[in-house]
């Protein structure tokens, strides 16, 4: 839905909690996902994004410890 709506060169930037596992995701018992880089990087050529850059590192806390993830930069693709 992002894509459909976006322009030409537009920004799409989120982060993600890391999954190291063979899975492309994974539910946590926090009830939230972690994804796999490459899943990211699969689903970004599929809808027509580009990666702009990609950076990990602690993206947030839960219960005082830091937890590991992705941030992510995608472009979408100019017609």
């Amino acid at each position: 839905a992002i894509k459909q709506h976006a322009r030409n060169g537009a920004l799409f930037v989120f982060s993600t909690e890391s999954h190291p596992g063979n899975e492309d995701f994974d539910l946590r018992i926090t009830g939230r996902f972690a994804h796999s880089s490459n899943y990211v990087k699969k689903l970004a050529q599929k809808t027509g994004f580009m990666i702009e850059r990609v950076e990990s590192g602690d993206i947030r806390k839960d219960k005082g410890k830091w937890i590991e993830g992705g941030l992510f930069v995608l472009k979408t693709k100019s017609a």
